[in-house]
């Protein structure tokens, strides 16, 4: 990795534990889910350093996920413990993120449309991939702390959670990446 390409990563990975570290930043609660904007940081370094960079970022987005909620201990919290919820999902989604962004570049030759499109597929593969790691972690009897919590409510909480957080996630993503990624394009290349 080039020096400049290193302080970058370094750059972002800061952003990232800052996002996580500081309450309803990374994590905005609303009520008992947290959207997540964490993933942005994830998303830039994907589409402008390639699978290297998305690896550690993913790693730092999941380990960070993981802390916080060790300790903060709200609402869906007790699932994300799990490494299986909270880091493996983030690995895999910053590695689709490249995936994705270099599959869309192909036949799609305006950069802009290219960041716009992995940002918002790529959000919606991070919410779908936690949720498959959620239900997962559900069914093996991880949390059944959680589901007699939220037993009764279960299926509004889920459709809330799609509704709100992974629409409202994915069209952040969008709006924020763009530019981010045009700036730094120009200071990078």
């Amino acid at each position: 990795m080039k020096t400049k390409t290193i302080v970058y990563n370094a750059l972002l990975i800061a952003i990232v534990i800052i996002l996580a570290a500081v309450p309803n930043l990374g994590y905005i609660q609303v009520g008992g889910m947290a959207i997540t904007i964490i993933h942005i940081p994830v998303i830039i370094a994907a589409v402008l350093f390639g699978y290297k960079s998305a690896l550690l970022m993913g790693i730092a987005f999941g380990v960070t996920s993981m802390i916080v909620a060790a300790t903060r201990g709200v609402g869906g919290d007790i699932l994300f413990i799990n490494p299986l919820v909270s880091v493996v999902p983030r690995v895999l989604f910053s590695l689709l993120t490249v995936f994705i962004y270099n599959l869309i570049k192909v036949p799609i030759k305006d950069e802009i449309i290219n960041v716009g499109i992995t940002a918002f597929l790529s959000s919606l593969v991070h919410s779908a991939l936690v949720i498959v790691a959620m239900y997962l972690s559900i069914s093996a009897g991880f949390a059944n702390e959680f589901i007699d919590s939220i037993s009764n409510g279960f299926w509004a909480f889920i459709l809330s959670l799609i509704g709100i957080q992974i629409i409202g996630e994915a069209v952040l993503a969008l709006i924020v990446t763009i530019p981010v990624v045009k700036a730094l394009r120009k200071v990078i290349d």
